[in-house]
């Protein structure tokens, strides 16, 4: 019989400020990347087997209720004056 999955927990609250030079040349590459990521939540499950011999088997499996994921925060990016970004490359940014 299947149980109760763990909620997963919050991301935190992310602050990144850059002053400084950032440069990237390859393809996919990223200048800043910040996130707030949440956790997922837990699985509730249970599979069984038995068997009395080898003619005969019985398998059940019951499913739970999975837990609540997380959520992320706010994410706050700031550039100062002073700071560049720049990206080279395929789908970079």
């Amino acid at each position: 019989m299947g149980g109760l999955g763990a909620g997963g927990g919050d991301g935190g609250e992310v602050h990144v400020t850059s002053s400084g030079i950032i440069e990237t040349d390859m393809a996919n590459s990223h200048g800043i990347r910040a996130q707030s990521i949440g956790g997922s939540g837990g699985v509730g499950g249970a599979a069984a087997s038995t068997s009395a011999d080898a003619k005969v088997s019985i398998a059940a499996s019951l499913g739970g209720l999975g837990g609540d994921g997380g959520v992320g925060k706010f994410v706050h990016v700031i550039n100062n004056a002073s700071g560049q970004i720049v990206s080279y490359g395929d789908n970079s940014y």
